[in-house]
């Protein structure tokens, strides 16, 4: 899985057409802009869960998040759909994560790669 966000301002049209020498007759400025976050988990033939979240994650969301939405939908260890790869972000060390899969008999492996730096690690997941 990764995360992306996405800032509403950005997704606003900021250029448009006037006849020559004549202003753009609207222009929209967005003062405060939203930031959603998209946390997807992304297996090898299906999208396994995804939250969309306003504002950034901290780790109670993270844990809600694997607990209540991803982690109903793996199995245990050695079985399909039971290993999880995250890159080394620190929301993903520390909490309840290990204990919640544990709990439920998964395995976690860490890329020790940046997903943003190496596209390639993409296809790893």
């Amino acid at each position: 899985s990764d995360e992306s966000t996405i800032f509403e301002c950005h997704l606003m049209q900021v250029y448009g057409q006037s006849p020559m020498n004549e202003l753009v007759t609207r222009w929209v400025h967005c003062s405060n802009p939203k930031l959603y976050v998209l946390l997807p988990v992304i297996g090898l033939h299906e999208i396994l869960a995804l939250m969309v979240q306003e504002g950034s994650i901290n780790w109670d969301r993270f844990e809600n998040f694997l607990e209540f939405q991803f982690l109903p939908e793996m199995n245990a260890y050695p079985a399909e759909k039971s290993i999880l790869v995250m890159d080394n972000a620190p929301i993903h060390h520390g909490g309840q994560i290990q204990d919640l899969c544990d709990a439920h008999g998964m395995s976690i492996n860490f890329l020790l790669v940046d997903l943003f730096e190496y596209t390639e690690a993409h296809y790893l997941i």
